[in-house]
């Protein structure tokens, strides 16, 4: 562990918070700056899709004088797919490893799982554009992504919001309790890149809590959250 110590301490409440309802948000919990240097490496993974995208698939327009939150939204306009080429191709920049692999992050994970912390290697950028079906994932927990094996050991998930959401815009969903329950479903990926759940069990969906979040918060959950 890190002797860099997270100033946002989990205090006793948002321990039970996570433990009753298998999140806790934390907000304000990244300075800005350690977010600009991973804006500046999408910037850039942005910047070499679309040449690629030029050179492949006669894109007309690089739409270079769009800013972070609008260039790619305009270039999977004219290219559609191109926001989850963005996501599949899974380049770990620095800036991102560094995100990944933050002091904050293992001193936020600590307290529920203990210090002997290894990373998982999965890992997201999460491109959404708007009305993109190919983006959309519907409600599911993270183990029908894991192996059977793995479903028992507790794997904290962090969604780290990139740009402030809303209803509106697509902010995370969750469901408070709902990880008192393994719902044993799997996903599959249907023809289209579209996801598909398979379930043994349903899986419940009452009560969803529309997560609203702003470019410097955290939320960490489990592997059994819908």
């Amino acid at each position: 562990m890190s002797s860099q110590r997270n100033q946002i301490q989990l205090n006793q409440s948002q321990l039970d918070k996570f433990k009753n309802d298998g999140f806790v948000v934390l907000t304000q919990f990244f300075s800005p700056d350690t977010l600009d240097g991973v804006e500046d490496d999408i910037n850039l993974l942005v910047d070499v899709l679309a040449n690629k995208l030029k050179q492949r698939f006669k894109l007309r327009n690089l739409h270079a004088n769009k800013d972070f939150l609008t260039r790619l939204t305009a270039i999977d306009k004219d290219c559609p797919g191109a926001a989850v080429k963005l996501h599949v191709q899974g380049i770990l920049s620095p800036n991102i490893a560094r995100l990944w692999s933050s002091p904050l992050l293992l001193d936020l994970i600590e307290p529920l799982i203990g210090n002997d912390i290894m990373g998982h290697p999965v890992w997201n950028l999460r491109s959404k554009t708007p009305l993109n079906p190919l983006a959309t994932v519907p409600w599911h927990q993270d183990c029908a992504y894991l192996a059977e094996e793995s479903r028992h050991t507790l794997q904290p998930t962090a969604w780290i919001p990139l740009a402030d959401v809303n209803k509106e815009n697509g902010c995370l969903q969750l469901i408070a309790g709902n990880h008192q329950t393994e719902y044993r479903h799997r996903m599959e990926k249907e023809t289209g890149n579209e996801h598909c759940e398979k379930h043994r069990r349903p899986l419940s969906i009452q009560r969803p809590l529309r997560r609203k979040g702003n470019a410097s918060d955290a939320v960490s959950y489990t592997h059994l959250r819908a």
